[in-house]
């Protein structure tokens, strides 16, 4: 539903999309629409493509991905067969060829699983027939022969040694230990060596898969291993990312010691070296994003953003992309000392509301970590987020006609108000007997219709008392020179 009338301005949605807006008003069949943001949103994995000079590419665990060709500045939406019903999980990039690109799907819609492969940049995809229907946690491309590609999946792992063409089992089916498999490293010079983590600890085959050992001597019990690091310059050297925290080994995994990290940052979603110096490690935890420059004796937490994902620009010193369920994509250009958004066309929210009065936009986004309200001044051309209520999932938002800077939100079971544009909240009473809330309206400052499974209610004082209106269940409300409820 979109409705426009004088001096305010609504569009409701319940979809991820981003919000396209041009006008307060006059809008014509003709008007033209364009991205206005609010950009960001939750992101997943991001990889630097190797040959290409500012090329990206970031994946959405709803399996979404964008794709940039101008180092982060901007992005665009790649068509992929499993977006909004898969759940990605890993994406790898051939490095010997730019546009050949391997995703891997899990979910509880099987017949999206697997391991899909595009060899012209994302304007096609296949799902590879011997993957389809497994749920994929973790790829791995061998560095010494990219065609040798091993699959970790909910079920154990599987190798292909001719580009994802034909794929063979390799762990015992029989071994519940040994899956789900989430991360996966390939020794750097010998494919037979292969280091899989699972969700209760890691193990390791030298034999290419004929014989798996469990590998947790030193590691605290039932550690979910969330990614494996193997030193190109040193391969004794192991690391490791836990919801125990980071371990190193210095002999292939055989014992773990756990490194010193700041307090509270335990949870480790991922570790990895600086190719170019394997003593400069990342890791992304609970308490943020964690340098180390000392091979992990030491760590500085470098952004308070929680990070998933790490991509090295081997053409580009100091630069560095990260992916974040919070900060969306960002971008270091000193080596990860500092971080910056780079947001612009990148886009994962639930947007429930859009409304406005005046020069003012406001937007709303739930069941994400950034979730909140977002305001604009400047016609969709610069928005400024803020927290939002915090008491429900915020699913209604209007503004007073009158007064641009007085706000109303609400969840189903929930009222709250603002008189400086979202910035500080209070929380109001809604209307009568616990009603699910369906519809909200400002007519004026202070002046509030709200509809419920109940009816519509009136309140002339911002929320405090309310009389009943109509007896009808609403699901919308807009105004005219009148009212109307839908």
């Amino acid at each position: 539903m979109i409705s426009v009338h004088s001096g305010h301005f609504r569009v409701r949605l319940l979809s991820k999309a981003i919000v396209l807006a041009t006008a307060l008003s006059g809008l014509t069949a003709s008007a033209a629409w364009r991205a206005s943001g609010p950009y960001g949103g939750d992101a997943e994995l991001v990889r630097v493509v190797a040959g290409v000079p500012g090329r990206v590419i970031a994946g959405t665990r709803n399996g979404l991905i964008f794709l940039s060709d101008n180092g982060g500045a901007a992005w665009r939406n790649l068509g992929f067969p499993a977006q909004f019903s898969g759940v990605l999980h890993a994406l790898e990039v051939d490095p010997r060829s730019p546009g050949t690109w391997f995703v891997g799907i899990g979910g509880e819609n099987s017949w999206v699983n697997g391991v899909y492969k595009t060899c012209d940049s994302g304007q096609s995809w296949s799902l590879l027939p011997a993957t389809k229907g497994l749920s994929v946690w973790s790829l791995a491309l061998w560095p010494e022969n990219p065609d040798v590609i091993a699959a970790g999946t909910g079920t154990g792992v599987f190798l292909s040694r001719n580009a994802g063409e034909k794929w063979a089992r390799i762990s015992p089916e029989g071994n519940t230990d040994l899956k789900p498999v989430v991360s996966l490293a390939f020794h750097p010079a010998d494919s037979r060596i292969l280091y899989a983590g699972t969700t209760h600890l890691p193990w390791r085959t030298t034999d290419g898969g004929a014989n798996w050992e469990s590998i947790h001597e030193g590691m605290i019990d039932d550690s979910d291993v969330f990614s494996i690091q193997v030193d190109p310059f040193n391969p004794d050297r192991v690391l490791a990312s836990a919801c125990s925290g980071v371990y190193q080994s210095s002999n292939q995994a055989a014992l773990w010691r756990r490194l010193e990290t700041p307090k509270g940052a335990f949870r480790t979603h991922f570790v990895a070296f600086n190719p170019k110096h394997t003593d400069t490690i990342f890791a992304g935890t609970t308490e943020g994003l964690l340098k180390s420059l000392d091979g992990g004796a030491n760590w500085r937490i470098v952004s308070t953003e929680s990070v998933k994902s790490i991509a090295f620009d081997p053409a580009v010193p100091g630069r560095i992309f990260f992916a974040s369920p919070t900060g969306g994509l960002l971008l270091s250009t000193d080596g990860g000392n500092t971080l910056r958004t780079v947001n612009v066309g990148f886009t994962n929210r639930n947007f429930t509301t859009l409304t406005g009065s005046g020069n003012q936009l406001y937007s709303s986004s739930v069941y994400e970590p950034s979730a909140g309200i977002f305001r604009t001044d400047s016609m969709g051309l610069r928005w400024v987020h803020g927290p939002g209520p915090t008491s429900d999932q915020l699913l209604l938002l209007t503004v007073a006609p009158d007064n641009a800077l007085h706000l109303f939100a609400a969840g189903y079971h929930s009222l709250s108000e603002s008189k400086d544009g979202g910035k500080t909240w209070i929380v109001r009473k809604g209307p009568p007997g616990g009603t699910r809330l369906t519809a909200l309206m400002a007519l004026k400052t202070n002046v509030l219709l709200a509809g419920t499974d109940a009816g519509v209610f009136r309140s002339a004082d911002g929320g405090g008392a309310w009389t009943k209106s109509s007896s009808t269940v609403v699901e919308s409300l807009h105004g005219g020179n009148g009212w109307i409820a839908a």
